[in-house]
C-alpha cells in the first residue's frame, strides 16, 4: 500500500501578498495570505488521510513574525498530530532563528537538521518504516558551505528515501546553502524536495523527482501561475511520484495582448477597444486554468501589450495614471468563485513608424528619428549616447536619495532611450499633418 506525503514549500507566514486591489468585493486580505493557503492545505492533508506533513523552510517570515505565525502553525499542527498525521520540517534562511524557537513549542512537530547537523526519521505505515526522512536547517539567516559537505547515507532495504532541504541549486557563490543539482543526482534517495526559490520545478514530470516545491501562495506578481502543496505517493524505492494541488487562494497570470488590430479615431474607442480584449483574455485564460481554481478567490492579472499598430498613441493616452483607475474598474470578472482583476497594465507595445524612412527629412521629428535609428542600430554615435546616459543614470543613482534601487547595470539603457524617444516621436507627429505622417 503506497504511503501519501503532503510536501509544502516556502509559506512566509506573517507576510502579506503585494498589489492586492483596494477593493476586494466580498473577499478580506486575510484570505489571500499564506496563513489562509497554510488552513487549506491543512484540511486537505485531512481529507486525504496523507500519513505525514513536510514543510522545506521559510515557514516564517522572520523572527519579528514569530508571535503572529505561532499560534496559525500550531493550531494546524495539532489538527494534523490529532489524526495521527506526523508533521516534520526544516528551516531556511528567513526561519533559521524563528522555526527552532516555535518548534519547541509546538508538540508534535519535529524541526529535522537543527543547527546544520543532518537528522533522520522513520515514516511508519501500518506499523512498518516506509520513509526515511533526511532533513538539514538553516543555522541561522547564512550558510555559505554546502550541507551535502556533512551528509551521510546510512542505507534501510524497506524504506524509501527522501531529503528535506532548503537551498540554492547551482548557485556556487551563494550565501544560502549552495547545493549541486548534480551532486544531488549522485546520491541514492529516491527524491529531494528543496525549499528556498518560489517557483515550483515540474516535479509532477520527473521519473525521480529533484527540485523546488515553490512558494505554498503566491506573494507578488513575480510567482505568476500555480502553487500550493504537493501530494507526494510512495509506492516503493525508486517510485515517487509527485502533484501539485493548487489550493492557493490568491493567483498572479501574466497575459499578453497584441495590438497589432488596434484601430480607433480616439481616445474613447481606445479604452473600448483594450476592455474588451482585456475581458476576452481573461475568459481565455479562465478556461485554460479552470481545472487549477478550485480554491481561488482572487486572480490578479498583469496585462502586457505588444506589437506595433498606427495609433499607439491613443493606447497610452488610456492607461495613464489620470485615466488608469477608471479603465481598470470596469475590467473584472467573476468565474464561479475566482474573480479576475487588472493588476498592471504594461505598454511594451510600439508605434508604427518608419524611423529609416523619418530620418531622411530635416525637421524636428527628422531629426530625432534619426538619433533612434543610430541608438536601435547601436552606431558608433548611438552607442556614445548609450553610454553617456548609462553614466549619467549612475551618477544620479550615487546620490543617497536613490540608495538602494539596485544596479545601472542590469537596466536596459538602450530599450529606455528607444521607448522614451519613440513616444516623444509620438507626440511630435501628433502635431504634424495627417499627410505628412510616415508609418510602416
Amino acid at each position: 500500500m503506497e504511503a501519501k506525503l503532503l510536501c509544502v514549500g516556502d509559506i512566509h507566514l506573517g507576510r502579506r501578498p503585494t498589489r492586492l486591489p483596494e477593493d476586494l468585493g466580498a473577499v478580506r486580505s486575510a484570505e489571500l495570505s499564506p496563513a489562509a493557503a497554510w488552513k487549506q492545505s491543512v484540511k486537505r492533508a485531512l481529507e486525504l488521510e496523507v500519513d505525514a506533513v513536510l514543510l522545506a523552510g521559510d515557514v516564517v517570515e522572520s523572527l519579528d513574525d514569530r508571535f503572529a505565525a505561532y499560534a496559525v502553525l500550531e493550531t494546524g499542527v495539532r489538527q494534523l498530530v490529532a489524526e495521527g498525521i506526523e508533521v516534520f520540517g526544516v528551516s531556511g534562511n528567513h526561519d533559521g532563528e524563528a522555526l527552532p524557537r516555535l518548534a519547541d513549542r509546538i508538540d508534535g512537530f519535529r524541526l529535522l537538521g537543527r543547527g546544520g547537523r543532518w537528522d533522520r526519521a522513520l515514516i511508519e505505515r501500518e506499523h512498518k518504516p516506509r520513509i526515511q526522512l533526511y532533513g538539514w536547517s538553516f543555522p541561522g539567516r547564512t550558510a555559505k558551505v554546502s550541507p551535502l559537505e556533512s551528509f551521510s547515507f546510512t542505507p534501510h532495504p524497506e524504506c524509501v528515501s527522501i531529503g528535506l532541504l532548503h537551498g540554492d541549486l547551482d548557485a556556487s557563490s551563494s550565501p544560502y546553502a549552495p547545493v549541486r543539482r548534480s551532486a544531488l543526482e549522485q546520491l541514492p534517495l529516491d527524491a529531494w524536495l528543496l525549499g528556498h526559490v518560489h517557483k515550483p520545478d515540474r516535479l509532477e514530470q520527473m521519473r525521480r523527482p529533484i527540485g523546488y516545491l515553490g512558494s505554498l501562495s503566491p506573494l507578488d506578481p513575480g510567482e505568476p501561475g500555480a502553487r500550493g502543496p504537493w501530494l507526494a505517493r510512495v509506492r516503493g524505492p525508486g517510485s515517487v511520484v509527485m502533484e501539485q494541488l493548487a489550493l492557493a487562494p490568491l493567483r498572479y497570470e501574466r497575459m499578453e495582448i497584441s495590438v497589432e488590430s488596434f484601430q480607433a479615431d480616439d481616445r474613447e474607442q481606445a479604452e473600448e477597444w483594450l476592455v474588451s480584449h482585456i475581458l476576452a483574455a481573461f475568459a481565455a485564460r479562465h478556461e485554460q486554468i479552470r481545472p487549477e481554481l478550485e480554491t481561488t478567490k482572487l486572480v490578479l492579472c498583469r496585462i502586457v501589450l505588444q506589437g506595433r499598430c498606427r495609433a499607439h498613441r491613443l493606447i497610452a493616452q488610456s492607461i495613464q495614471d489620470e485615466t488608469r483607475a477608471v479603465l481598470l474598474a470596469r475590467v473584472q470578472r467573476h468565474f464561479e468563485a475566482a474573480r479576475f482583476v487588472v493588476e498592471k497594465i504594461e505598454d511594451h507595445a510600439e508605434p508604427a513608424i518608419d524611423l529609416d524612412e523619418l530620418a531622411g527629412q530635416t525637421d524636428l521629428p527628422g531629426l530625432l528619428a534619426s538619433k533612434l535609428v543610430e541608438i536601435r542600430d547601436e552606431t558608433e554615435r548611438g552607442v556614445r549616447l548609450i553610454e553617456a546616459t548609462r553614466s549619467a543614470l549612475e551618477a544620479e543613482n550615487r546620490r543617497s536619495t536613490w540608495a538602494g534601487l539596485g544596479q545601472i547595470e542590469a537596466i536596459d539603457v538602450r530599450g529606455l532611450l528607444l521607448k522614451a524617444g519613440l513616444s516623444a516621436l509620438e507626440e511630435l507627429l501628433a502635431q504634424r499633418a495627417p499627410e505628412r505622417v510616415v508609418v510602416s
